[in-house]
């Protein structure tokens, strides 16, 4: 095989391998999402709240579907968690979800703590507790 071939080859597979990774379609990244899982993780669950709170943070997620004439549908959530010290934490979150004639709002309540049941080995647990009123 000559030289010009294998230059010939080598462009050949980088021409079929950039053409090939071309095609890969990614979702695009959902800052409003990351900042739900990243600041508000303890929504989901409040032991979220004892490794990433140092000492607190406070965050706000909304979001804002389409725009209407009698009202756009939106849902806001905001937090305030802080860790109180090393085996305790706790949170505090209001939020309002508005359909255009379905309205949703309330808070939310969380606490969790740890215990050492052996070196290096921690159980956890906690609680979130809702408080909503709904209507249309």
């Amino acid at each position: 095989m000559g030289i010009i071939q294998r230059y010939i080859f080598l462009f050949c597979v980088l021409g079929i391998t950039l053409s090939v990774t071309a095609q890969e379609l990614g979702l695009p990244v959902d800052l409003r999402q990351h900042n739900l899982t990243e600041y508000n993780s303890s929504l989901f669950s409040p032991v979220f709240s004892l490794d990433r709170n140092q000492p607190q943070s406070v965050a706000l997620w909304t979001r804002w579907q389409w725009q209407m004439v009698d009202g756009d549908p939106t849902t806001l959530f905001l937090n305030y968690s802080r860790r109180i010290n090393r085996s305790m934490s706790g949170g505090l979150g209001v939020f309002q979800q508005n359909t255009g004639v379905f309205l949703n709002r309330g808070g939310v309540l969380n606490y969790a703590f740890t215990a050492e049941i052996a070196p290096g080995f921690d159980f956890a647990a906690g609680f979130n507790l809702f408080v909503y009123q709904s209507q249309f």
